[in-house]
């Protein structure tokens, strides 16, 4: 294992082809294949957070701008086509989600899906999250 001394003076010294390659490599091991089951799953929702995410990552990662200029930045260089209509770096703005709006949306859908009890014919529940439960309370007063 390299020391950690080294290793900081080799990334703060040398190219920054490595931190550029060990971010994109390390959104692509964890984000991307997240977000392709989500796709899958037609979680439709958890892949534009998942996708936002992304794009916030590499934007400060790579340019080092947080928040909305980042995103306007990631969008621009990345996903913009020079064309009318492909020009998602203008309404940045409507189509970003800050941090806080992610989290508050992220617990609104759990909370829904939560709380919405359903009971199986041999008394068992679930809901949205936990497709199934442990015996109903029913069948334990039996």
């Amino acid at each position: 294992m390299e020391d950690k001394q080294k290793r900081l003076a080799r990334l703060t010294s040398g190219s920054p082809i490595e931190i550029i390659e060990t971010l994109l490599n390390s959104m692509h091991n964890f984000f991307m294949g997240e977000i392709g089951v989500a796709s899958d799953n037609n979680l439709l929702y958890l892949v534009i957070l998942g996708d936002h995410a992304v794009a916030l990552t590499i934007s400060e990662g790579l340019f080092g701008k947080a928040g909305l200029d980042g995103y306007k930045l990631f969008l621009e260089k990345f996903v913009d086509q020079g064309k009318e209509g492909f020009n998602f770096s203008e309404i940045a703005e409507n189509i970003g989600l800050n941090n806080r709006k992610a989290a508050d949306e992220i617990k609104n859908i759990l909370h829904a899906q939560a709380h919405m009890h359903f009971f199986f014919d041999d008394g068992s529940s679930g809901n949205l999250i936990v497709l199934s439960n442990s015996e109903s309370l029913f069948l334990l007063m039996k």
